[in-house]
């Protein structure tokens, strides 16, 4: 995911890198079995195509601003947060004084996608950013049902009569 300009500019050298490995992939297709130059020129085209789709998606989100703050797991929390910092124009510096932090502190929880943040420092950074966050679980922790429209059941109760035990 590419979560901010400087991450942009990064995957647009990486892009230029790939294209021009992918040209020279042939200068020396003599030397190498058919299987493995085929494997070469489809990984560095995949490769590409990947960039292409995260640089994409990066420029829709800037177009439009818009975020989701539904997380179906804590794992989306940090994109969550960052893509509010952004969409929401703050620097990390502005963010930064929201919260009562330093500028590398915000730039740190960033580049390390918040590994080690407390939920209540999260939760700090979400409210600065005007963000309310709710938790939508795609299935139960317990059973691993589907869960539709957020209706979680309680751990241990039965989906149907058939299903629960008989005394």
């Amino acid at each position: 995911m590419i979560a901010n300009e400087p991450e942009y500019r990064v995957a647009q050298e990486r892009m230029a890198g790939f294209k021009e490995a992918l040209s020279h992939v042939d200068d020396r297709r003599e030397e190498r079995h058919p299987l493995l130059q085929k494997a070469l020129r489809d990984s560095l085209e995949g490769l590409l195509q990947d960039l292409r789709d995260e640089m994409a998606e990066y420029k829709a989100f800037r177009a439009s601003g818009i975020i989701a703050p539904d997380l179906s797991s804590i794992d989306d929390l940090p994109v969550v947060l960052i893509r509010g910092r952004t969409a929401a124009g703050l620097t990390e510096k502005q963010l930064a004084d929201h919260v009562g932090v330093s500028e590398p502190q915000i730039r740190d929880y960033e580049a390390t996608r918040y590994r080690g943040v407390s939920l209540e420092r999260a939760q700090t950074v979400a409210h600065a950013l005007g963000l309310t966050l709710r938790f939508v679980p795609s299935s139960c922790p317990v059973c691993e049902r589907e869960v539709e429209d957020g209706d979680l059941h309680r751990a241990g109760e039965a989906e149907s009569t058939s299903e629960r035990p008989r005394s």
